[in-house]
């Protein structure tokens, strides 16, 4: 997984699943380039390791990473069915 792919996963699950305080670096993260995004992960090395999910951003569940890195197929396919978050 490159740098881009997991600042996806850590970012996505901070702002879903983080206090104020995470959820605001997790915005941060998405506006981040390489060098501040790298700055983050040195800074709060405690926080990406948190929030560097290895399961389901949904429900917990162990994620599918063949067929998406941050959801379970049960989730991955019903957002499939309605479009949600534009997951394909």
């Amino acid at each position: 997984m490159d740098l881009e792919d997991e600042k996806y996963l850590v970012s996505t699950a901070m702002i879903k699943h983080g206090g104020s305080f995470v959820k605001s670096l997790g915005e941060a993260l998405t506006h981040a380039d390489k060098s501040n995004t790298l700055k983050i992960k040195s800074t709060w090395p405690e926080y990406w390791q948190k929030y560097n999910l290895k399961s389901c951003i949904d429900c917990g569940n162990p994620a599918n990473k063949s067929t998406n890195p941050i959801l379970c197929n049960t989730c991955f396919y019903a957002r499939k069915r309605t479009n949600e978050d534009g997951v394909e």
